[in-house]
């Protein structure tokens, strides 16, 4: 199989005094392509690699990033800890890392791609998802999250955009740069609070918005809730341009739904977005709870029969 690509050049995202490290990769296998993303210190870009020694290509997506661009703080604790976390993180519906490369200031994470981008990607293309679908992929969502707090560690950033699709129409769970363990490592037993405000106010909780120490992993479940809102009414539940309204909004349960489609959900479905979207953190259930809702019921057993 040739290892040729109309798609090979240096990225544009790549400045030039990184194409030194481009041309290396590409001796290695990594011919890169078009930009697909960008985030807050790099850019995700598409690639091929060619594994020479199975003659296969593999579609794969790299994280480029430069530390040299990062804060001090986000260099020291935020960037190691996702490392981390995608070296030891295993699980079906969680983006798989195929290799981390580094040289001098620049880092490559190379990740399969997920054919069919992001979730918000796809609802903006194809509307509101049909509530079949979206008991699927929520179900495919809880379980992931539900490995990461069996190990105690927290998302801390769950949205759609962290959501992304493959080509068989799973989904899988990405982007881990403000994960952390939840948990004292001279204690195992002892649950750490979190301090530190992550993510996008729009899937924040109510604990999280108001600047209180908050329980990371109960924060999941509630971001968990936004984007099934957002699945379920192809928009967001809440309007972050007004932090006191967000936050008032949040206590309230005065979230924003599309009428006509929700009167057409079962009980069940909608119970789902009231048990994620509770405003009391100790009210709000965990993700052992929330898998074993009835809503999840049908999957967890489909699942579980394999």
């Amino acid at each position: 199989m040739s290892s040729r690509h109309n798609s090979s050049r240096v990225p544009s995202s790549i400045t030039d005094r990184k194409i030194i490290d481009v041309k290396a990769l590409e001796k290695r296998g990594y011919t890169f392509g078009k930009k697909i993303g960008k985030g807050s210190y790099g850019s995700v870009i598409e690639v091929k690699y060619h594994d020479r020694k199975l003659e296969t290509i593999v579609d794969l997506a790299c994280k480029y990033v430069n530390r040299e661009k990062m804060p001090q703080d986000f260099l020291e604790k935020f960037f190691p800890r996702e490392l981390h976390f995608l070296t030891i993180i295993t699980h079906p519906n969680i983006i798989r890392v195929h290799s981390i490369l580094q040289s001098g200031p620049s880092v490559f994470i190379f990740m399969r791609k997920a054919e069919n981008g992001d979730l918000l990607e796809y609802i903006k293309n194809n509307g509101h998802i049909s509530e079949v679908q979206s008991n699927f992929w929520f179900y495919q969502m809880v379980s992931a999250v539900r490995y990461l707090h069996s190990m105690s560690i927290a998302h801390r950033d769950l949205k759609c955009e962290n959501v992304f699709i493959t080509k068989h129409m799973n989904v899988k769970i990405g982007d881990f740069g403000f994960a952390r363990y939840c948990v004292d490592e001279t204690d195992e037993y002892r649950r750490l609070m979190s301090n530190t405000y992550c993510g996008s106010a729009a899937y924040a909780a109510p604990e999280v918005v108001s600047g209180k120490p908050y329980d990371p992993l109960k924060s999941d479940i509630w971001s968990l809730g936004v984007i099934l809102c957002i699945m379920l009414n192809g928009m967001m539940p809440f309007d972050d341009r007004n932090i006191a309204k967000l936050l008032k909004d949040q206590k309230h349960k005065l979230y924003q739904v599309n009428c006509n489609i929700m009167v057409k959900l079962s009980t069940e479905c909608k119970s789902v977005i009231q048990i994620c979207l509770e405003p009391n953190p100790k009210l709000r259930y965990d993700s052992e709870q929330l898998i074993d809702v009835k809503w999840l019921k049908k999957q967890v057993e489909k699942h579980s029969k394999k």
